[in-house]
């Protein structure tokens, strides 16, 4: 199971990262093609949702009978993945 959550994690904070870079250049087309940004825009949108998503699988998961320190694992990123989630400024 700790594999599964570290594997989770990782999906997370590249979602995270994705959303992150489609921000910025959504940033950088802002001026330029407001088109072309607003696609930005919902992409890093679109891949917070994915990230917040993970975040619920692992909720879910701290429900079906892991071992308290999963549980403990399993909290510390959701509440890791929720700051850097917020952090990504992202709708």
């Amino acid at each position: 199971m700790i594999e599964k959550i570290k594997d989770i994690s990782k999906e997370i904070m590249e979602e995270v990262n994705g959303a992150r870079a489609y921000r910025d250049q959504s940033k950088e087309w802002q001026s330029a093609n407001s088109a072309i940004s607003k696609m930005y825009y919902e992409m890093a949108t679109q891949e917070i949702s994915h990230a917040k998503h993970l975040v619920e699988i692992l909720k879910e998961m701290s429900k079906n009978g892991v071992s308290a320190e999963e549980k403990v694992l399993i909290s510390f990123i959701e509440e890791i993945s929720e700051d850097q989630i917020a952090e990504a400024n992202i709708g």
